[in-house]
């Protein structure tokens, strides 16, 4: 019993960790736009998150091995930084009854997401890999900017403000050259699947610049929402054309960006507030998508049958 358990660890994807991020990102949009019952939908995401992140912890702690082979994936490694993405998310809740221990939580986690960005970065240098570029490194190389998203209120601005101009710069240099990479060798199917997640950074650094670490300047903010906005919509096209292609894990990468271009649209939406429709229109489309997401990852890996 306890090797299937070893065994069943070891097939665990670096796809969960997404998918647990998207969930929690879901329950922060729904809790952030102003929603009845939004806390109540963000404990209930924090616990399906907690559960899906865990348990990919334990494989790092009793399956070391099988989580290096997804670091030095391209694909799947480019997702593992979703793990601590989500405990920042999670610890701005419980900065919310015990900020002494969110504060904690909330920098460990941005730790975390260091020493991954630059162990994903070390093996893409060391294997060879550092010119197979798709949209999924915005999650590693992006998602930095979700420490400058969930500093509110945590005292740690500056050390927030730096991860949010680390993402810029990463951004600024790999949008580019990933589209051109695109566009002239084009990308294999589990590629396509990535590029939904263009969403992120875009929505990142909208969101991070309006979370209160920053004085906001109204023309900065609508060139960045312009930015997110057409993010966005390109994400919606990329998950319609991703669907069609057979499922795999890192199809979760693609909830993430969706949950969190509502919060940058609800952020944006109390600066301009004849601009907050938007943030329901998104967070429709966004919870659809979760929740089916969700389900075809079930199927996947609980209920499919063993060949």
């Amino acid at each position: 019993m306890e090797n299937g358990l070893i065994d069943k660890l070891k097939k665990y994807p670096s796809g969960a960790s997404a998918l647990g991020l998207g969930i929690v990102g879901l329950g922060s949009a729904w809790d952030g736009i102003g929603f009845k019952y939004g806390e109540k939908i963000f404990v209930l995401t924090i616990g399906l998150s907690l559960l899906l992140v865990t348990t990919y912890i334990l494989k790092i702690i009793f399956c070391y091995q099988s989580f290096l082979e997804d670091i030095k994936d391209t694909m799947k490694g480019a997702v593992v930084t979703s793990l601590d993405m989500a405990i920042l998310i999670m610890s701005t809740y419980v900065y919310r009854y015990n900020p002494e221990l969110g504060r904690t939580v909330w920098f460990i986690a941005s730790l975390v997401h260091l020493i991954i960005w630059f162990t994903f970065t070390y093996y893409r240098i060391k294997l060879g890999k550092l010119l197979e570029f798709h949209f999924g490194w915005f999650v590693t190389y992006g998602g930095i900017i979700t420490v400058a998203v969930t500093a509110t209120h945590m005292g740690f601005d500056p050390w927030a403000k730096s991860f949010w101009w680390i993402g810029l710069i990463s951004v600024v240099t790999l949008l580019p050259v990933i589209i051109v990479r695109g566009i002239r060798l084009g990308f294999e199917n589990k590629y396509r699947i990535t590029i939904p997640v263009v969403a992120a950074p875009v929505n990142l650094l909208l969101a991070g610049y309006l979370s209160g670490i920053f004085n906001v300047n109204q023309t900065a903010a609508c060139l960045l929402a312009i930015a997110a906005f057409t993010g966005t919509f390109t994400a919606w096209l990329g998950v319609l054309r991703a669907k069609a292609l057979p499922f795999a894990p890192t199809f979760a990468a693609f909830t993430f960006p969706l949950t969190i271009s509502v919060t940058a649209a609800t952020r944006f939406g109390k600066l301009f507030p004849s601009f907050s429709f938007l943030a329901w229109i998104e967070i429709a489309v966004t919870t659809i998508s979760v929740i089916y997401t969700l389900y075809r990852f079930i199927e996947f890996y609980f209920l499919k049958k063993e060949q």
